[in-house]
Parts: C-alpha cells; structure tokens; sequence
C-alpha cells in the first residue's frame, strides 16, 4: 500500500475541506501539489475563489476538487463584496465542512464571516501576508480592524511565518493561545527534485544558451514586477553597478505595468533582461550567482528557499517574511530595508572573487532539506486541517 493510499484509510471518512481565496492563481501557484496531496489522502475539497477563464480552467483540469466561482475583488467594493458573501454563504448552508480555511486578504474577511454565519464547526483563518504592511494611517487601521474580526470570528489561525505573527504582536494584536505557525514557516515547501544543484555542464549550456560566459556574475530578481516587490530599488541598484561589465541581471515575473516594463528594457544596456514569466524558474536560479529579493514586504519568501535548495544564495532586505526564507550567513544575508550601498558593497565583493563568494554557502540545500521539503510541509497542513494526525 502507498504511503498516500495508508494515509487516506487513516482519516475520518468523507473529510470535506472548503478552501477560501481572493483569487484562483493561489491555488494554482502557491498550492501546486498540495492540493493533489489533498485529494490522493482523501480529503474532499471545495474550492472557492474568483479568478480568469484561464487561471479557472487550469484549476479544474487539475481534478482536485470542486471550483466554486465567487466574485471576489481585490480592493474595496461594497456592493460586490455583499455579493461575494452571499455567494459563500449560501454554499456553506448547503454543506457541513470538517473545516472551512480561508485565506488571503478579501477572503480572509468574507471566508470567516461567512463560515461564522454558517456555524460551521472549524473555522480556520490562515494568514498568509499583509497587502497593508508598508501603509501607514488610517487605511492600515481599517486593513488591521478587518483582519482582527477575521482573527475574532475563527477558531484557529495559521500563521505563514514566525516574523508574520510577530508584526500582528507588534501591531497589538493579542494571539493567545488560537495562534501558531506550522513548523518553519512556509505553504507549499520545495519540491526538491525540481529545485536541485546544477553540475557544471548544465549550468554551462544554460549560460551558454543565454549568452552569457562562465565569469559573468549572475542575479536573478524573480517575483512579481511591482513596487513593493522593490522593482524600483532593484533598478537603482543596477545604476549604482553599471561599472560592472561582468554583472548580469535578470527580472522574471509579470509587471504590474508598461512603465514598469519600459523602465527595465531602458536598461538592457546595462546587461538587463525580463522574462514575463517561466516555469523553469529552477534553471533560471541554478545558473545564477546570487538571487535578489530587495521586496519591501512578504508573507513568506518562497525564491529565497527555491534559490537555496538550488545552491544559491540570497542577498535580501530584512523585513517579514524573508527573515524566515533566508538565513544570515547560512543561505544568504539580510541587510536593512533599503540600504543600496550595502547591497552594492555585497554584490561588488562577491563578484570580485566568485569562488570565495560560493564557498560561504556551502550548506544551502541542506538547510532547507531540513525544513521545507514538500510533503513534509503538506503533511503539517492536512493535520491543522483536519485536526488529526496523518504524520
């Protein structure tokens, strides 16, 4: 018998999860895996969440559960959320859940309304960033007031990171004893397989295809183009080192904007490229020298531990989240948010001697191993779940 297959003889029978999120890209990105994991141990889903045609489809074809479409929307806008919540609503009337979890921003405030009205009997709140994090006044007390009465109305809330639940602390938010974050953080682990150390020939061919030699530093910026994934910063940062002819950049993620787009092909000059997407992002970061986060916020830093399970190491600024993804002088160094000139420094000494740089990290792989592997990390979110243990 499987291991997959003695875990679902294992649970209750007819375990149903209803599973709440803004939108479907979550599910398609942040859970790849873990929620067919979900289903190959028997666990029964609902899946609620708006999202494309595309990003909706995907999520079906990947036979996981059933697709509730629920017409979410990012930012305020009362008259759809009261639709939104309805919509939840009447679904969880028709169903009794072993537990319902929600989870990103919109959700979080509609999911635990709703599965509160609906009485359902484990309502779990799983806090995975605060969009909010960076503002100040009165639109971030509204946002923290939203995620107080989400706190309120759940039985349990799961923490992304331990640097997460630490900012609600700080905030004043009283976690007691509902509050807790699985193992070390982390959503989905590293699929280490996937994420792996490249030997010398393949990292070559990969350079070689991209035009770039064997002495060239390599950074790789991979994340959403937006300001507060520090586009900005990353590119002042690239003038600051435009004397570096050996260093060479690259941006992979979707930009928010033309602008965005335009303001890094303005400096292609400087040995600058943009990939809109990729999924080989392990490529990508196993023939690089460095990855990059220079993100003003996170919930948790999924590149800085793919970038480690690659053998490379991450250079960051210390704000939530990437304090739990990357480790000071493990797998890589934290700065202060916004410090350029200490990014600078860092990147221009690596640079000078590569094979110095790469031999500080020499255990990388083996600090996530030991952490995030991916089932393992699947396996902690079936048991807060479902409130059993299946280890």
């Amino acid at each position: 018998m499987s291991n997959n297959k003695a875990i679902a003889v294992g649970l209750r029978r007819k375990s149903r999860i209803a599973l709440i999120v803004t939108d479907a890209y979550a599910f398609n990105t942040l859970s790849r895996g873990q929620l067919e994991y979900f289903r190959d141990i028997g666990i029964d889903l609902d899946l609620f969440c708006y999202g494309t045609r595309k990003q909706l489809d995907l999520l079906r074809s990947r036979n996981v559960g059933r697709v509730i479409p629920v017409p979410f929307r990012r930012q305020p806008h009362p008259a759809m959320d009261l639709v939104a919540l309805i919509v939840v609503l009447w679904h969880l009337l028709q169903r009794r859940y072993t537990s319902v979890v929600y989870s990103t921003p919109k959700a979080m405030l509609i999911g635990s309304i709703a599965a509160f009205m609906s009485f359902q009997a484990r309502r779990i709140c799983f806090v995975r960033g605060r969009a909010y994090e960076t503002m100040k006044g009165r639109m971030r007390r509204i946002f923290l007031l939203m995620d107080r009465v989400s706190f309120r109305l759940s039985h349990e809330v799961i923490f992304l990171s331990r640097s997460l639940a630490q900012a609600y602390r700080e905030d004043g938010v009283d976690l007691g004893e509902r509050f807790r974050v699985l193992g070390h953080g982390s959503s989905n682990g590293v699929d280490l397989d996937r994420f792996r150390v490249l030997d010398e020939g393949q990292r070559a061919a990969l350079r070689k295809t991209e035009g770039v030699s064997e002495t060239d530093f390599v950074i790789v910026i991979a994340g959403r183009i937006v300001p507060d994934k520090g586009v900005h910063e990353a590119l002042a940062l690239i003038e600051r080192l435009k004397d570096r002819s050996d260093l060479h950049w690259f941006f992979i993620g979707w930009p928010e904007s033309d602008e965005l787009t335009a303001a890094i092909k303005a400096l292609a000059h400087y040995r600058v490229s943009h990939l809109d997407h990729s999924t080989d992002l392990q490529n990508w970061l196993g023939m690089a020298d460095l990855s990059f986060l220079p993100s003003h916020r996170e919930g948790f830093g999924n590149v800085g531990i793919e970038a480690a399970a690659c053998g490379i190491p991450t250079l960051a600024f210390d704000v939530v989240g990437l304090r739990d993804s990357v480790a000071e002088g493990q797998t890589g160094t934290l700065v202060e948010f916004g410090d350029l000139e200490a990014c600078e420094a860092f990147i221009r000494a690596a640079a000078a001697d590569r094979a110095d740089f790469a031999s500080r990290y020499p255990a990388t792989r083996e600090w996530v191993a030991e952490r995030f592997e991916k089932e393992t990390v699947w396996r902690r979110y079936a048991n807060a779940f479902l409130g059993v243990d299946i280890a």
